[in-house]
């Protein structure tokens, strides 16, 4: 299980790298209307959709590669295919990205807001969803696979669960650092997401095509 994890663990890191994600979580912490609750539903709605691409997935693989998914030739495959999946994502990444303002007054609406961010985050879906081919392709326990998506989706949401838990226990103290930490993710935010995202698109590739020779 260790081991698994640790093929995971840049993949896990990599959709951790989440500028937009993050940039949304400081759009609703401005909010006048309940601010912390809303950011806190849209972090639940986000873990939600994450929980659910795994159940998805594993029904996909299922069916297509076997129950027992060792490393096969179309198993490889779908390495390179999300390898260059990644590549593309990262050219055509737009430099900066407008965030839409939030326009439901429902405290319920952050949750739903979280969902539907998650599920068009292509970038961090395309990783995330190589972590969990990887995870199956190990073949583990059902309380091991639990235990190492837990430790995964906890890993991808902490870097927008950080503001949210800063501006909950210390919200006079944790302003300075935010406001810091908003100045450098809207500056630096989309090119540390590119490199991260071609790395480990080059993992991708090689890993899918060293089994082929």
């Amino acid at each position: 299980m260790f081991s698994t994890f640790l093929q995971i663990l840049p993949l896990s890191l990599g959709g951790a790298v989440n500028p937009l994600g993050i940039l949304i979580i400081f759009f609703l912490l401005a909010g006048k209307d309940r601010p912390l609750k809303r950011t806190w539903l849209f972090l639940l709605g986000s873990a939600v959709f994450l929980i659910l691409v795994v159940l998805i997935e594993h029904t996909l693989l299922k069916y297509t590669l076997g129950v027992s998914r060792h490393q096969t030739t179309y198993s490889a495959g779908l390495d390179i295919i999300l390898g260059v999946i990644l590549i593309l994502l990262a050219i055509f990444r737009k430099k900066k990205q407008k965030i839409r303002s939030e326009k439901t007054r429902n405290l319920w609406g952050g949750l739903i807001y979280g969902f539907l961010f998650m599920a068009i985050d292509f970038s961090t879906l395309v990783l995330y969803f190589a972590a969990v081919k990887l995870v199956f392709d190990a073949n583990l326990s059902f309380w091991q696979n639990t235990i190492i998506f837990t430790i995964n989706i906890i890993i991808i949401m902490s870097t927008m669960a950080l503001p949210v838990f800063l501006a909950t226990v210390m919200p006079v103290k944790s302003a300075v650092v935010l406001d810091w930490l908003k100045r450098f993710i809207s500056k630096y935010g989309s090119l540390v997401s590119k490199i991260v995202i071609v790395l480990i698109a080059i993992y991708l590739i090689s890993k899918g095509v060293n089994f082929f020779y």
